[in-house]
């Protein structure tokens, strides 16, 4: 599998350098607002890992403030963004940042080709190989579940509340260890900050040479309700990359996807 990834990121380097020469500007979806429908406290200060979910939100709102227009592909805008915030704002070192970006990309387009494209079944078997105990694979499948079968856009905020009630079940579950609590917390953080954060923006339409083909099938797969379940890009992220510095690609994910 570390072979196998370390090909993949080799991969995806080469394919960023080779189209940086297509230029175009992206309108910037920051600015293409619209009224949210979320009127309950995504926070939840029960969480010990809820600054995980405002780093995401922080982090987009950095991207779309340095960045307010995009090169095409965005690939190259994304990645340089993402690692300015997480080396000069969160302090991360440059190697952990760079190499977390290209291995949870590449890790979320092998497991799409190994599900027929369908991002949730990806989802599951992301679940499936974590590390974490069947208590707790459990509890992230619950988690994800949630969004993924979440159907009334215009009703976000009982779906912030099922997933704080999820937290309420893990932190109240004495079988499952710290190291999984803390996987679990940093995946329902960002999750509800997410679901937050882009119920106010209207889907953007990225050019076809803005994203990687493999993205374009994630993005499709999203699109029915891409507010609420957009939001399971970013977190899915955070299952392949348990680490602090995990988010920044996240919050990656969550600009290609939307």
């Amino acid at each position: 599998i570390t072979i196998i990834l370390a090909i993949g990121i080799i991969s995806c380097k080469k394919d960023i350098s080779s189209k940086e020469n297509q230029k175009g500007l992206i309108q910037n979806p920051i600015n293409n607002k619209r009224i949210s429908t979320i009127d309950v406290d995504y926070k939840n200060n029960l969480n010990p890992y809820d600054n995980i979910g405002q780093i995401h939100n922080t982090g987009l709102d950095y991207l779309f403030s340095t960045y307010n227009t995009w090169s095409s592909p965005i690939d190259s805008s994304l990645v340089n963004g993402a690692r300015d915030y997480g080396v000069n704002t969160l302090g991360y070192s440059y190697s952990s940042v760079n190499a977390s970006i290209y291995t949870s990309y590449n890790s979320i387009n092998s497991y799409m080709a190994n599900n027929n494209d369908q991002f949730d079944q990806a989802v599951y078997n992301m679940i499936n190989d974590w590390s974490g105990s069947i208590g707790a694979k459990n509890y992230m499948h619950s988690l994800f579940q949630s969004v993924f079968e979440y159907t009334d856009i215009n009703n976000a905020s009982a779906l912030i509340t099922t997933i704080k009630g999820i937290e309420i079940n893990i932190t109240n579950d004495s079988s499952i260890s710290s190291n999984d609590k803390e996987s679990l917390y940093r995946v329902a953080s960002v999750l509800r900050y997410s679901i937050y954060y882009w119920d106010s923006k209207t889907p953007t339409v990225w050019p076809n040479n803005a994203v990687p083909t493999w993205w374009k099938k994630v993005k499709a797969w999203l699109e029915d309700h891409p507010q609420v379940k957009v939001a399971c890009a970013d977190a899915a992220v955070l299952i392949l990359q348990p680490t602090p510095w995990g988010v920044v690609s996240a919050f990656c994910a969550s600009i290609a996807s939307f």
